[in-house]
């Protein structure tokens, strides 16, 4: 946080957990209810399935709450390279994150790990993703492959005070390929799970912190998306009007905010 903080967004934001993580069986069964099923390809319902069937971890991770623009979430759920690439802009992480088409991403963490990612239903509230991926690194001598799917969940709702609120649940189901590497980890599952929890948390804080700073200064974020050269011109343009936007809707809500004030004193 503090690496993001030195870069100019803003930090009146945070993830707040409201529900501890769990890999209980009452979870798994409830994710894979709410799951689109009929909404996938035969193609697509077989390579979900089959993580289902073989999963070797399955965890929920911690339920995340943020303040956040519904247009901006949105649009970063739509383009996660746009994401991806601020990072990489700011110069606070490895990952490259290059989109193939429409559905589907090119990913490779720079510690060894590369996956390509389909995402297999994708709405404002729900995100079903596919990736498949292989691991080459000093931590095994052969190279490990695995698969994994993912469940997103969104809603979104104003509170007392009129801030937009987005409300986030994550399932992950991972298969991995070799039974050895499965038995280690699930004995380090905790210590992966809390990496995992770690992640999802910084990604929802840093999504509410662009939030924040569009509403705050949304030419200054506009003229940041020009420097996003892994981005297509198309959806820089796009994430410069949504955060003009932004702007916009939190300029037209402030003076609502303060004849509110007058009227309680």
């Amino acid at each position: 946080m503090v690496v993001m903080l030195s870069t100019g967004f803003a930090s009146t934001t945070q993830a707040v957990e409201i529900e501890k993580a769990t890999s209980s069986r009452s979870a798994r069964d409830e994710s894979l209810q709410a799951m689109p099923w009929r909404e996938l390809s035969p193609d697509q319902h077989a390579a979900a399935s089959y993580v289902v069937k073989n999963t070797s971890i399955y965890r929920r991770l911690p339920k995340q709450q943020v303040t956040c623009d519904p247009q901006m979430y949105s649009f970063l759920l739509k383009h996660p390279e746009v994401i991806v690439n601020l990072w990489e802009v700011m110069g606070v992480g490895m990952i490259t994150l290059d989109r193939v088409n429409d559905v589907s991403f090119r990913c490779v963490d720079g510690q060894g790990t590369a996956c390509n990612i389909h995402v297999l239903h994708g709405t404002p509230h729900l995100q079903m993703i596919y990736a498949e991926g292989v691991y080459e690194g000093p931590m095994f001598r052969k190279p490990l492959k695995g698969r994994c799917l993912i469940l997103l969940r969104n809603e979104y709702h104003k509170d007392r005070s009129g801030n937009y609120v987005v409300t986030s649940t994550l399932d992950s189901f991972i298969h991995l390929e070799r039974t050895s590497i499965e038995l280690i980890a699930k004995t380090f599952q905790p210590l992966i799970g809390k990496v995992a929890d770690f992640n999802f948390s910084e990604t929802m804080y840093f999504v509410s912190s662009l939030s924040h700073t569009a509403s705050k200064n949304p030419s200054g974020v506009a003229r940041v998306s020009r420097r996003l050269e892994r981005v297509e011109p198309n959806v820089r343009d796009e994430f410069a009007r949504v955060s003009l936007a932004v702007g916009e809707r939190a300029t037209a809500s402030r003076p609502a905010e303060g004849v509110r004030q007058a009227s309680t004193r």
